[in-house]
Protein backbone atom coordinates (compact mmCIF):
# COMPACT_ATOMS: atom_id res chain seq x y z
CA UNK A 1 0.00 0.00 0.00
CA UNK A 2 2.82 2.39 0.82
CA UNK A 3 4.38 1.79 -2.59
CA UNK A 4 1.06 2.47 -4.31
CA UNK A 5 0.67 5.71 -2.35
CA UNK A 6 4.16 6.80 -3.35
CA UNK A 7 3.34 6.18 -7.02
CA UNK A 8 0.33 8.52 -6.88
CA UNK A 9 0.94 12.15 -7.70
CA UNK A 10 -0.75 13.83 -4.76
CA UNK A 11 -0.74 17.55 -4.18
CA UNK A 12 1.43 18.77 -1.34
CA UNK A 13 -1.46 20.88 -0.03
CA UNK A 14 -2.95 19.03 2.96
CA UNK A 15 -0.89 15.89 2.35
CA UNK A 16 -0.02 15.39 6.01
CA UNK A 17 -3.64 15.71 7.12
CA UNK A 18 -4.78 13.34 4.36
CA UNK A 19 -2.21 10.71 5.35
CA UNK A 20 -3.06 11.02 9.03
CA UNK A 21 -6.78 10.76 8.29
CA UNK A 22 -6.21 7.72 6.09
CA UNK A 23 -4.12 5.98 8.75
CA UNK A 24 -6.63 6.83 11.47
CA UNK A 25 -9.40 5.39 9.31
CA UNK A 26 -7.43 2.19 8.78
CA UNK A 27 -6.79 1.85 12.51
CA UNK A 28 -10.45 2.47 13.39
CA UNK A 29 -11.50 -0.11 10.80
CA UNK A 30 -9.11 -2.65 12.28
CA UNK A 31 -10.41 -1.96 15.80
CA UNK A 32 -14.01 -2.46 14.64
CA UNK A 33 -13.11 -5.70 12.85
CA UNK A 34 -11.24 -6.97 15.91
CA UNK A 35 -14.19 -6.14 18.17
CA UNK A 36 -16.54 -8.04 15.86
CA UNK A 37 -14.22 -11.05 15.80
CA UNK A 38 -13.96 -11.07 19.60
CA UNK A 39 -17.76 -10.97 19.92
CA UNK A 40 -18.13 -13.88 17.49
CA UNK A 41 -15.45 -15.93 19.26
CA UNK A 42 -16.97 -15.30 22.70
CA UNK A 43 -20.35 -16.49 21.42
CA UNK A 44 -18.77 -19.48 19.68
CA UNK A 45 -16.99 -20.60 22.88
CA UNK A 46 -20.36 -21.10 24.57
CA UNK A 47 -21.16 -24.12 22.40
CA UNK A 48 -20.23 -27.59 23.67
CA UNK A 49 -18.61 -28.58 20.37
CA UNK A 50 -16.30 -25.55 20.39
CA UNK A 51 -13.11 -27.54 21.06
CA UNK A 52 -13.61 -29.85 18.10
CA UNK A 53 -14.73 -27.09 15.75
CA UNK A 54 -11.85 -24.82 16.81
CA UNK A 55 -9.34 -27.62 16.21
CA UNK A 56 -10.68 -28.24 12.70
CA UNK A 57 -10.84 -24.50 11.91
CA UNK A 58 -7.26 -23.94 13.10
CA UNK A 59 -6.00 -26.96 11.17
CA UNK A 60 -7.62 -25.70 7.96
CA UNK A 61 -6.32 -22.14 8.45
CA UNK A 62 -2.79 -23.31 9.20
CA UNK A 63 -2.79 -25.67 6.22
CA UNK A 64 -3.94 -22.89 3.91
CA UNK A 65 -1.29 -20.59 5.36
CA UNK A 66 1.45 -23.15 4.73
CA UNK A 67 0.21 -23.71 1.18
CA UNK A 68 0.19 -19.97 0.51
CA UNK A 69 3.68 -19.61 1.98
CA UNK A 70 4.86 -22.48 -0.21
CA UNK A 71 3.51 -20.77 -3.32
CA UNK A 72 5.18 -17.52 -2.35
CA UNK A 73 8.53 -19.18 -1.65
CA UNK A 74 8.36 -21.20 -4.87
CA UNK A 75 7.59 -18.06 -6.90
CA UNK A 76 10.51 -16.27 -5.23
CA UNK A 77 12.96 -19.10 -5.79
CA UNK A 78 12.04 -20.03 -9.38
CA UNK A 79 11.27 -16.58 -10.80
Amino acid sequence: LATKLQALSLSENGLLMNLLSFNLGVEVGQAIALAAIVVVLVQWRRYQRFQNQAFVANTVLMSLGFILAGYQFAAYIWN
